[in-house]
């Protein structure tokens, strides 16, 4: 049988067990979805007459076994072709806006040593091809429509001449308090997940 929708959590080193979410159909107009782990044990099955409400199953089970960044992002409901802009820390530790039109695919993937991370198709702002995007180990949150990070909420102005500002910004790297401030502010918000940590010297970082 093949499957029309199907989705693998975890496993792998140091990742916990794989589940399994898969769907397919059984007989002309007869579907099944089912969780299992690698080795066919059975979770959690239901059956459906109809593709429209087989998909409804699957998103439904896959809920249950997901990751909490999985669920956030599957959980938002991002339409295929809406335009939208994600707000999270740069690679740096600095906040960014991405701005991107989502591509209709969202899928639960490991990622490294991290178990709960998604795999997104979209096409960043301005450009023709449509890429992955990797969520991971991070806050973020993402609006409709793209939006831009006001300087004032980001940076202080602590000199200025006739042609240039220079600008100091507010946050150190990871500083929590960017998500803090920009949740005030951030409209039309679809999901924001936030993640925190404490490193060895008891600091808070995001």
């Amino acid at each position: 049988m093949k499957s029309i929708f199907h989705q693998e959590i975890g496993g792998g080193y140091a990742m916990g067990p794989k589940i399994i979410v898969d769907t397919c159909e059984l007989e002309t107009g007869i579907y099944e979805t089912m969780a299992m782990n690698e080795n066919g044990e059975e979770f959690e099955c239901k059956r459906s007459a109809s593709l429209e409400q087989a998909e409804k199953d699957f998103y439904e089970i896959l809920m249950n076994y997901a990751e909490p960044l999985q669920k956030s992002v599957l959980g938002a409901n991002l339409k295929n072709g809406g335009k939208y802009t994600l707000f999270r820390y740069s690679e740096f530790g600095f906040p960014m806006a991405y701005k991107f039109t989502y591509c209709g695919s969202v899928k639960c993937i490991t990622y490294a040593q991290y178990r709960d991370a998604v795999d997104i198709i979209l096409r960043p702002a301005h450009k023709k091809g449509d890429r992955r995007y990797l969520l991971y180990n991070g806050s973020f949150a993402i609006c409709e429509g793209w939006q831009e990070l006001p300087m004032e909420v980001t940076h202080d102005i602590v000199g200025r001449n006739r042609d240039n500002l220079l600008l100091v910004s507010r946050y150190g790297s990871f500083d929590l308090r960017y998500f803090e401030d920009i949740k005030k502010i951030l409209k039309n918000v679809v999901v924001v997940y936030e993640k925190s940590k404490v490193t060895a010297d008891g600091r808070r970082i995001a």
